[in-house]
Protein backbone atom coordinates (compact mmCIF):
# COMPACT_ATOMS: atom_id res chain seq x y z
CA UNK A 1 0.00 0.00 0.00
CA UNK A 2 1.38 3.19 -0.89
CA UNK A 3 0.73 6.61 0.37
CA UNK A 4 1.25 8.68 3.40
CA UNK A 5 -0.03 7.38 6.82
CA UNK A 6 -1.40 10.70 8.79
CA UNK A 7 -2.74 8.57 11.63
CA UNK A 8 -2.19 4.96 13.08
CA UNK A 9 -4.86 3.44 15.12
CA UNK A 10 -3.66 0.25 17.21
CA UNK A 11 -7.09 -2.40 17.47
CA UNK A 12 -5.11 -5.45 19.37
CA UNK A 13 -1.80 -5.81 17.86
CA UNK A 14 -3.21 -5.02 14.18
CA UNK A 15 -2.97 -1.42 13.01
CA UNK A 16 -5.56 0.49 10.73
CA UNK A 17 -4.86 3.88 9.43
CA UNK A 18 -7.78 6.40 9.91
CA UNK A 19 -6.81 8.32 7.22
CA UNK A 20 -4.50 7.85 4.00
CA UNK A 21 -2.77 10.26 1.01
CA UNK A 22 -2.86 8.44 -2.11
CA UNK A 23 -4.90 7.29 -5.57
CA UNK A 24 -7.20 4.69 -3.75
CA UNK A 25 -7.97 4.12 0.02
CA UNK A 26 -7.00 0.76 1.28
CA UNK A 27 -10.09 -1.99 0.64
CA UNK A 28 -10.56 -3.03 4.47
CA UNK A 29 -14.66 -2.77 4.71
CA UNK A 30 -14.37 0.11 6.39
CA UNK A 31 -16.19 3.07 5.04
CA UNK A 32 -14.26 5.79 2.88
CA UNK A 33 -14.56 9.41 1.91
CA UNK A 34 -11.63 11.67 0.45
CA UNK A 35 -10.53 15.57 0.65
CA UNK A 36 -7.94 17.01 -1.29
CA UNK A 37 -4.77 16.88 0.85
CA UNK A 38 -3.47 20.19 -0.58
CA UNK A 39 -6.13 22.43 0.68
CA UNK A 40 -8.41 20.60 2.38
CA UNK A 41 -11.52 21.28 0.44
CA UNK A 42 -13.64 18.90 -0.74
CA UNK A 43 -12.94 16.65 -4.38
CA UNK A 44 -15.00 15.95 -7.35
CA UNK A 45 -14.14 13.33 -10.15
CA UNK A 46 -13.63 13.90 -13.51
CA UNK A 47 -15.27 10.92 -15.35
CA UNK A 48 -12.99 9.70 -18.25
CA UNK A 49 -14.68 10.98 -21.47
CA UNK A 50 -13.45 8.27 -24.12
CA UNK A 51 -14.77 5.19 -21.83
CA UNK A 52 -17.74 6.87 -20.12
CA UNK A 53 -15.84 6.34 -16.48
CA UNK A 54 -15.61 2.15 -17.04
CA UNK A 55 -12.02 2.26 -17.50
CA UNK A 56 -12.33 -0.09 -20.34
CA UNK A 57 -12.61 -0.27 -23.68
CA UNK A 58 -16.45 -0.99 -24.68
CA UNK A 59 -17.19 -5.16 -25.14
CA UNK A 60 -17.09 -6.10 -28.85
CA UNK A 61 -14.33 -3.28 -29.65
CA UNK A 62 -11.24 -5.87 -29.65
CA UNK A 63 -13.15 -8.19 -31.72
CA UNK A 64 -14.41 -5.90 -34.04
CA UNK A 65 -10.70 -4.90 -34.42
CA UNK A 66 -9.48 -8.51 -35.00
CA UNK A 67 -12.20 -11.31 -34.51
CA UNK A 68 -9.60 -13.66 -35.34
CA UNK A 69 -7.37 -12.78 -32.13
CA UNK A 70 -10.15 -11.28 -29.50
CA UNK A 71 -13.61 -12.94 -28.36
CA UNK A 72 -16.42 -10.62 -28.09
CA UNK A 73 -16.32 -10.66 -24.57
CA UNK A 74 -12.21 -9.44 -24.06
CA UNK A 75 -11.47 -5.86 -23.28
CA UNK A 76 -8.33 -3.73 -22.29
CA UNK A 77 -7.94 -0.96 -20.12
CA UNK A 78 -9.23 2.41 -21.25
CA UNK A 79 -5.92 4.19 -23.29
CA UNK A 80 -7.06 7.73 -21.56
CA UNK A 81 -7.44 6.76 -18.14
CA UNK A 82 -5.20 4.03 -17.96
CA UNK A 83 -8.04 1.74 -16.45
CA UNK A 84 -9.07 4.66 -13.85
CA UNK A 85 -12.45 5.47 -15.20
CA UNK A 86 -11.89 9.02 -13.45
CA UNK A 87 -9.72 11.41 -11.55
CA UNK A 88 -10.00 13.63 -8.78
CA UNK A 89 -9.75 17.67 -8.36
CA UNK A 90 -10.37 19.42 -5.90
CA UNK A 91 -13.37 22.07 -6.12
CA UNK A 92 -11.87 24.84 -4.86
CA UNK A 93 -10.07 27.38 -7.52
CA UNK A 94 -6.59 25.99 -8.63
CA UNK A 95 -5.30 29.72 -7.26
CA UNK A 96 -6.96 29.57 -3.84
CA UNK A 97 -5.83 25.72 -3.33
CA UNK A 98 -2.45 26.87 -4.29
CA UNK A 99 -1.93 30.16 -1.70
CA UNK A 100 -3.94 27.77 1.27
CA UNK A 101 -2.15 24.91 1.63
CA UNK A 102 -2.45 23.02 4.73
CA UNK A 103 0.29 23.19 7.11
CA UNK A 104 3.55 20.91 6.60
CA UNK A 105 1.13 20.00 2.68
CA UNK A 106 3.28 23.06 0.62
CA UNK A 107 4.43 20.50 -1.84
CA UNK A 108 1.64 17.70 -2.20
CA UNK A 109 -0.27 18.71 -5.65
CA UNK A 110 -3.62 20.19 -5.87
CA UNK A 111 -6.41 17.26 -6.43
CA UNK A 112 -4.50 15.06 -4.52
CA UNK A 113 -7.06 12.80 -2.78
CA UNK A 114 -6.65 12.24 1.53
CA UNK A 115 -9.05 9.69 2.38
CA UNK A 116 -10.58 9.58 5.45
CA UNK A 117 -12.52 6.94 7.36
CA UNK A 118 -16.12 7.94 7.73
CA UNK A 119 -17.59 6.95 11.15
CA UNK A 120 -21.09 6.57 12.02
CA UNK A 121 -22.24 7.79 15.67
CA UNK A 122 -24.02 4.82 16.94
CA UNK A 123 -28.04 4.52 17.11
CA UNK A 124 -29.08 5.51 20.50
CA UNK A 125 -31.20 2.97 22.63
CA UNK A 126 -34.88 3.79 21.79
CA UNK A 127 -37.24 4.83 24.98
CA UNK A 128 -39.06 1.19 24.67
CA UNK A 129 -35.81 -0.78 25.31
CA UNK A 130 -34.82 1.32 28.23
CA UNK A 131 -38.03 0.37 29.95
CA UNK A 132 -37.84 -2.88 28.64
CA UNK A 133 -34.36 -2.97 30.70
CA UNK A 134 -35.69 -1.47 33.82
CA UNK A 135 -38.54 -4.12 33.89
CA UNK A 136 -36.16 -6.93 33.66
CA UNK A 137 -34.33 -5.81 36.53
CA UNK A 138 -37.37 -5.42 39.00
Amino acid sequence: MSGIKEADVNAGNEQRQDTFIGESHPRDGREWDAQCARCGSSLDWHQCDVCGGEGITGLGELYEEDPLWYDMYDYKACHQCGGQASWPYCISSPDWCEAHPLRGREKTKSGTPEWFVIRREASRPKAADSVQKRNEKI
